[in-house]
């Protein structure tokens, strides 16, 4: 399957370290590996108390849902 994100979405992962390229198709373990590596990101971001981060909480959130919602 490929992930389809935005370049904004691929930007903030690489921050990161997580890096797709949505051209290549990738299988659902892969996914579903990308999808967790994403939600603990949106979690250390969460956990910090600075709004900053916070607000990058609700960024890596949204991206995990495009990223969920793509899983079939």
């Amino acid at each position: 399957m490929k992930i389809e994100l935005s370049k904004n979405d691929i930007s903030f992962l690489r921050e990161k370290d997580v890096y797709i390229d949505p051209s290549f198709d990738i299988s659902k373990d892969e996914a579903l590996s990308l999808l967790d590596r994403v939600h603990d990101i949106e979690i250390e971001c969460a956990s910090s108390e600075k709004k900053s981060d916070l607000r990058f909480a609700s960024i890596y959130a949204n991206i995990a849902d495009r990223i969920e919602n793509q899983i079939v």
